[in-house]
Order: C-alpha cells, then sequence, then structure tokens
C-alpha cells in the first residue's frame, strides 16, 4: 500500500477544521459515533456520576464532520428530570429501531449496536463563566431528536449570552451591620 494512500492535496481536507460553537437551533442530520455508559469514581473537584453519552457526527449541514455529545442523566437528579432523561434514551432508541431484550439499564456493549445509525438532531448552546474570571467557557448540547426521513438542515443562529456584573466588594458587602450595632444602647424605634 501506498504511503499517499487516499490524499489528494485538496486544502478542504488539509485544513483543520473551525471549532468554533455550533450555533444556537442548527439541525443537521447525524449519525452515532459512540454510544456507551460512562460511569465516573468520585474526585476532589466532583462527586460520582453515570449517565449515558451518545457522541453523534453531523453528516450534513455547514458543519458536517463536526462532533456534539450529548449526555442522559438518567441515574441522579430530580425526579422530572430523571423521567424526561429516561424519555429521551427510549426515543434514541426508538429512532433507531432498537428494542432493548431486556428491563435492566442497558450495557455499553448493548448500546454499541447503535453506532452507524442516523437521526436528525437539534444543536444548543451552553455558556459559562470560567471560575477564575478570565472568561467564558462554550460548547454544544443536543437538545431535540427526530426521524431522519424529511429531517430538513439548517443554521441556527448564535446566541447572545449575556452575564450580570458582580457587584464591587466593599467594606459594606463583606461587614454586614447587625442591628444593634448601630444603636446599642438606645431605645429609639427607628
Amino acid at each position: 500500500m501506498s504511503f499517499y494512500a487516499g490524499a489528494t492535496g485538496d486544502p478542504s481536507k488539509a485544513f483543520v477544521q473551525d471549532f468554533t460553537t455550533i450555533p444556537e437551533g442548527s439541525k443537521a442530520l447525524a449519525t452515532i459515533k459512540a454510544f456507551e455508559v460512562v460511569d465516573k469514581d468520585a474526585t476532589q473537584y466532583s462527586g460520582a456520576t453515570k449517565f449515558f453519552q451518545v457522541t453523534w457526527k453531523l453528516t450534513t449541514g455547514d458543519f458536517t464532520n463536526r462532533e456534539v455529545q450529548q449526555k442522559i442523566k438518567c441515574f441522579d437528579g430530580k425526579p422530572e428530570q430523571i423521567e424526561r432523561a429516561k424519555n429521551m434514551l427510549v426515543l434514541v432508541m426508538k429512532l433507531c429501531d432498537y428494542t432493548p431484550s431486556h428491563n435492566n439499564e442497558p450495557t455499553t456493549q448493548e448500546l454499541a449496536s447503535l453506532c452507524g445509525k442516523i437521526v436528525g438532531i437539534v444543536i444548543g448552546e451552553w455558556s459559562m463563566p470560567k471560575a477564575d474570571g478570565s472568561g467564558n467557557m462554550e460548547g454544544n448540547f443536543v437538545r431535540e431528536c427526530h426521524k431522519s426521513e424529511g429531517f430538513a438542515c439548517e443554521t441556527g443562529v448564535k446566541a447572545e449570552v449575556k452575564y450580570a456584573a458582580p457587584a464591587p466588594d466593599s467594606a459594606f458587602s463583606r461587614n454586614k451591620p447587625q442591628e444593634d450595632d448601630l444603636f446599642p444602647d438606645s431605645d429609639v424605634p427607628f
């Protein structure tokens, strides 16, 4: 086999892809690249967590070949969040024509059979300030999943996120006065 097998010198294949955040509301067909159970142990920074993770690879639209990860958190949270997550898991299974062979939680090996299936997804944006105050962290998540047949692809609009400026630190905010501190020996009620 030649060292240059498959290489064409095409600029679109030679340059690194843009890693900007995919705009809010973008719709694209995507294939499941990986579907697994993630079970993380507790660390000094976070507690133990378990969830299903789907890695989607976009196959159409302006962001073809980009990947978006979806976390389906069926194990922790409020009851309504867990119910919504389980419904999302079942929806993805239905869209991929997958029927579990038992009523227990699916394993990574069982979910691997969904790899390669194509589904229409709607992408959302998330943003949060960095802990050190040096800017914002941004990323994408999967908002919705739909049948691939007749799914219209479109590019969304970049979300405008504004964070409230923190209140300036002052002596008044650091040292809240006690009611008795103002007039400790006074019987005046004001």
